[in-house]
């Protein structure tokens, strides 16, 4: 299309800046519309088929809108010169630039306000709105300015806005908490996702504006006619996209996991100041006033650079702050409560920033990934505590009460370690832990997880029947080893996280199914709080779908419950002390949380069926309701596990 009509310069050059920011917006709409609206009113493969029809549409559209007269020789390339190679080398680093900044800062956000498709959505319309801005006014600006001038002041001023974003995300988990606090819990859930969102996009538009500026600029300064643009589109916009996917793909796998997040928005910094100078001191830019307005932009990011990076805080900017109670927001207790906590170890993994808390005053050594708790342990186990301990350990020995207890063991998710390590203390046979985050074992193995977690560091790394660790998605895993194992037990992140939310529908319990040996068992942790009695009945109603003997257990003292499916012996047998050392070694692991014998299940498969059908399990695509739809709720500060646990009880017969 830019090739097509127009043959007057001034008509052509200013379509340039038109049609850029037409593409913009409509992307900006989409990144949007997909996880407002799309996703979780229709789910995947509706959305997907909706989009198809979409694009249908639009490519009828393209044919009856370009179609050429054949009356008219049609244009010819014949004498135009190809694109500058300045000009494609610039393009490309800009694009890389642009998207190793837009990875880095969307993946902090993530971690301080939820990692969820809507602040991915939201971070991604925000950049695509100033790129839309910038391209709707840079063909002016070229023809006022010129195109060295209107490059260079980009620059400058995509230095100034990263530097300003550097300072932002500083402050971000303290702007965020200030201001939840502020808002009273009873309030809405709809104003904490606005100013969620509000964040994001104060945070990503600025810098995305300054750099969206270049690409149409370049297009516009080398565009004399409809010719030369065509020319020049494709050459110009397939060096921005390889740079951006070369920029992501080193940010991504490279820079942050060797250098951390801040280090890498530094780098981007540190090419982009070195870039405008060299682009000033090539065009002798640096005299009147351009140069000095650009000289006070390079000292303004300077500063801001250098007030960000002196408040810098990995560990804070790894917490979660999205996760804190709304209650202890508004009390002021949130962050004071945290500050109280040791951070003993930050490390940059590939998907998530992984950190290793002490907090003395809770008795609690914690292990966030990605700003979420995943794994716990008391810090002294014979005072109160406010580990997740008595759900870790039961997981560990479900597969031994409830299974063979002896054969090939496969633990979905480290977290921890407590749960694969006991495991491993009391499971006759292999045990493989899969993993997607390799930084999580990393943080185990040092000297601060030997510290904070030392039962649990002895047996992974240290012990005669340490697991084997694999780093690899469960799914992936499964579908391409044909191994089959005695028992798998599962323990994913919440069930509104991306990565984690398929973990938890039918399709993937069929494939836990197909991979267990005769009379093999499957264990699989839910968590209850931030999900609806509904959601919970529809994930229920999937496991016994797959596993009808289905049992449910409660670890005491705990907002969580634990599905167990298959097995061939009971819980009494298991647990009876006539059967020697293994019984011995199950008692002994399970008095380490001090929580009394061994519970039986709260719920068999009847009543639990019975009170799925009473609850109205949620219909539709339940991955859907889970990934999509459950973010848009968690801002509301509702825990509904207790809600759950007393219908359960209720439908066991235990009263309310």
């Amino acid at each position: 299309w830019y090739g097509v009509g127009n043959p007057d310069r001034e008509a052509t050059r200013g379509r340039v800046g038109r049609w850029i920011a037409a593409v913009d917006l409509g992307s900006a709409l989409g990144a949007i519309a997909l996880p407002l609206v799309l996703l979780p009113v229709l789910g995947a493969r509706l959305s997907g088929l909706a989009l198809t029809a979409i694009l249908a549409v639009i490519a009828g559209i393209a044919v009856r809108t370009s179609r050429i007269d054949r009356s008219v020789s049609p244009p010819t390339d014949e004498g135009l010169d190809p694109p500058p190679r300045t000009g494609i080398l610039l393009a490309a680093l800009v694009g890389a630039g642009t998207l190793t900044g837009q990875l880095v800062v969307t993946r902090i956000l993530g971690e301080v306000l939820g990692t969820s498709l809507l602040v991915l959505g939201t971070a991604t319309a925000a950049t695509l709105v100033g790129s839309a801005i910038s391209a709707r006014l840079a063909p002016g600006a070229v023809l006022r300015f010129g195109a060295s001038t209107t490059i260079l002041a980009a620059g400058t001023l995509w230095w100034a806005t990263q530097g300003a974003a550097a300072w932002g995300l500083a402050r971000v988990p303290h702007v965020f908490v200030s201001t939840l606090g502020a808002i009273d819990p009873t309030a809405p859930g709809w104003l904490p996702t606005i100013v969620k969102l509000t964040v994001v996009a104060v945070i990503v538009l600025p810098p995305s504006f300054a750099a969206g500026a270049v690409l149409p600029t370049l297009l516009a300064a080398g565009c004399r006619d409809a010719a030369s643009l065509r020319r020049q589109a494709g050459p110009f916009e397939a060096a921005w996209l390889i740079g951006g996917a070369g920029g992501a793909w080193c940010g991504a796998l490279l820079f942050l996991s060797a250098f951390g997040s801040g280090a890498t928005l530094a780098l981007v910094a540190a090419g982009t100041a070195t870039a405008v100078v060299f682009g000033a001191l090539r065009t002798n830019a640096l005299r009147g006033a351009v140069g000095v307005s650009g000289l006070g932009a390079l000292v303004v990011g300077g500063a801001l650079f250098a007030g960000a990076y002196h408040d810098w805080d990995d560990a804070l900017l790894g917490v979660g702050v999205y996760a804190w109670d709304r209650g202890d927001l508004s009390r002021g207790e949130a962050l004071a409560g945290w500050r109280d906590r040791e951070v003993t170890y930050v490390g940059e993994g590939r998907l998530a920033k992984v950190t290793i808390e002490v907090s003395r005053a809770t008795n609690t050594n914690y292990l966030r990934v990605g700003g979420r708790i995943e794994g716990s342990v008391a810090i002294d186990r014979t005072r109160p505590s406010n580990a997740d301990l008595p759900t870790e350990v039961m997981l560990g020995l479900l597969p031994s009460v409830e299974g063979s207890g002896r054969g090939k063991l496969l633990a979905i998710g480290l977290g921890g370690g407590t749960t694969v390590s006991t495991a491993a203390r009391t499971w006759d046979g292999s045990v493989t832990a899969l993993e997607l985050e390799p930084e999580v074992a990393r943080a185990l193995a040092s000297e601060a997880g030997r510290a904070a977690f030392p039962h649990e560091h002895a047996t992974l790394f240290s012990s005669e029947n340490a697991p084997t660790l694999v780093f690899e998605d469960a799914r992936s895993y499964l579908t391409r080893v044909p191994t089959t194992w005695d028992a798998i037990v599962c323990q994913p992140s919440e069930p509104w996280l991306p990565w984690s939310a398929p973990l938890f529908t039918e399709d993937f319990y069929r494939l836990v199914a197909g991979r267990l040996a005769p009379g093999g068992v499957a264990v699989h942790w839910l968590q209850l709080y931030k999900i609806d009695p509904a959601a919970f009945a529809a994930i229920a109603r999937g496991f016994l779908e797959v596993f009808p003997n289905a049992r449910l257990y409660h670890p005491p003292g705990t907002g969580e419950v634990i599905l167990v499916g298959g097995g061939t012996i009971g819980g009494a047998d298991a647990l009876d002390p006539g059967n020697g050392a293994k019984a011995e070694r199950i008692a002994d692991e399970w008095h380490t949380v001090g929580r009394g014998p061994f519970p039986a299940p709260l719920l068999g498969a009847e009543r639990l069926r019975a009170w799925c059908a009473v609850e109205g399990a949620a219909r539709g695509d339940l991955r859907a309701r889970l990934e999509f739809r459950l973010p848009l709720l968690g801002d509301r500060g509702e825990n509904r596990a207790g809600e759950i646990l007393q219908g359960l009880r209720r439908a066991a017969g235990g009263g309310g």
